[in-house]
């Protein structure tokens, strides 16, 4: 590589104290700190060796949603997308700006899991095939995605997707750099974009009328509304001189489609060489030569000219202020668990078995719910002659059941009863949650005659259990 190459030292300074007296310097500037002089040389070993093992130089990064109209290395085909792109090219030089355009990517689902598995999926199954269908030359770019600092960004199974990014079916040879540097919100042209589509789907409701009714009941409906009317932007590019969006491209998912957070491999927390935790203070990961590390920093300088070329090591801020580079081993704790199918056979034996007051979890076919906490009232009821239910619809005859109490969902693991009552298929039923705690509520002398509804708090292994019992189900009747 074309690069400068930093000069390391060792030397002691009676100024920073006894614990960490030697210093590990970088052209005369400290770097790092260590207990002694044995250990501060074998931080040196690690830095050079980190030196070394950085990614290949390139001319620039280039964002998920953005890619260059030259004809060089990286082109954007328009076939599907009715753009007059000699004009889009006049107009950006005209305006004197780079040929750059933006893509504005949305994933519209019904699924409520905003975690990390829902982003690699969508970054899978969705993105990255819309860039091989409509990009040239872009397998070996290096594509940056910025994440803010919700704590499931913030995850060492984020290390490991940036880790074992190589090993992805759709990864051909781009290189893979996550950021996690904004507080909470503010990633630049992105964040207000899901905002501005609530708002699109609220106007088009509010135009609704008996006779042309705009409602919009499901996600579904609310994607097939947003991508056949909202894809072109009001304003053209020429109005806009060039900058904003070009145009926005809606993706649909339905909630089965999307893993189980449980079905990714768990990891244990990342750990700098001195083995302290560096997963909650690095906002900078990307892949290392060895698929089992991953090289990770403090504060993602991404403007710089060294860090905008992937030399890291380089940055032009110091390592005084964004911090060193950390290479840390991928260690699982886990592999991702299988989801578990209930046979009906099974499911008749677990429901012989439930007595009144069993803690029971099921399926549900509504999307947004696809699993009901409940409280038996009954245990196994014949049903020889069928039978209706005002909620769950008709049982079918020779279909046994049980009565039950519906739990509502208060947070993750603490629901509480309801008034509704219903009787539950005994091939519904998907797992008795035998570890659920029963919580007494604090009562105040106000309400001392108002009557208690049961609040329980679910085990955390049982309820990943009947998510993977219920999400197999969907699949399979889909």
């Amino acid at each position: 590589m074309d690069v400068t190459e930093p000069v390391y030292t060792v030397r002691k300074y009676k100024s920073l104290g006894k614990n960490k007296p030697w210093a590990v310097l970088k052209d005369g500037n400290k770097v790092r700190q260590a207990e002694t002089q044995e250990k501060a040389l074998q931080l040196v070993a690690l830095l050079e060796q980190d030196r070394e093992a950085e990614l290949p130089s390139r001319a620039r990064l280039v964002e998920n949603e953005v890619f260059s109209l030259h004809d060089g290395p990286r082109v954007l085909d328009f076939s599907d997308y009715s753009i007059d792109r000699a004009q889009l090219l006049e107009t950006l030089e005209q305006n004197k700006l780079p040929l750059e355009v933006c893509i504005m990517h949305t994933l519209v689902t019904d699924c409520p899991h905003h975690n990390s598995c829902t982003a690699d999926w969508f970054i899978e199954k969705k993105l990255m095939p819309w860039v091989w269908q409509y990009t040239i030359n872009c397998e070996d770019a290096v594509l940056l995605f910025k994440a803010d600092n919700c704590h499931q960004f913030k995850s060492a199974r984020v290390a490991h997707k940036v880790a074992r990014w190589r090993e992805s079916p759709v990864s051909k040879d781009t290189s893979f750099v996550q950021t996690n540097f904004e507080e909470k919100h503010g990633k630049d042209i992105v964040d207000p974009e899901q905002g501005r589509n609530k708002w699109l789907v609220f106007q088009q409701e509010m135009r609704s009328t008996i006779e042309a009714p705009t409602n919009m009941e499901t996600s579904e409906s609310a994607h097939k509304f947003l991508k056949g009317n909202c894809t072109k932007t009001q304003r053209t590019m020429e109005e806009k001189k060039g900058k904003g969006i070009l145009v926005r491209e809606y993706h649909y998912a339905a909630r089965k489609d999307i893993p189980l957070l449980a079905t990714t491999p768990e990891v244990h927390t990342l750990l700098n060489e001195e083995g302290k935790n560096c997963t909650e203070k690095s906002h900078l990961f990307y892949e290392d030569h060895d698929i089992n590390n991953v090289r990770c920093r403090e504060y993602a300088c991404l403007t710089c000219e060294a860090c905008m070329q992937l030399k890291f090591h380089q940055c032009a801020l110091g390592w005084d202020k964004v911090g060193p580079i950390h290479r840390c081993k991928i260690r699982k704790v886990s592999g991702g668990l299988e989801y578990e199918r209930v046979t009906n056979q099974a499911a008749r034996e677990m429901a012989e078995q439930v007595a009144i007051g069993d803690i029971l979890g099921s399926e549900c076919t509504n999307t947004t719910e696809p699993y009901l906490i409940s409280r038996a009232l009954s245990a196994l009821t014949p049903n020889p002659d069928g039978i209706s239910c005002h909620w769950m619809g008709h049982i079918e005859a020779g279909t046994p059941y049980i009565k039950c109490k519906k739990y509502c969902k208060n947070s993750e693991f603490n629901y509480s009863e309801m008034v509704y009552e219903f009787l539950l298929p005994f091939d519904d039923l998907k797992l008795v949650l035998k570890k659920s705690n029963h919580i007494t509520p604090a009562r105040s002398s106000a309400r001392a005659g108002a009557r208690r509804h049961d609040i329980i708090e679910l085990d955390e292994n049982e309820l990943t259990l009947l998510q993977l019992r219920s999400h197999s189900s969907s699949v399979a009747s889909s």
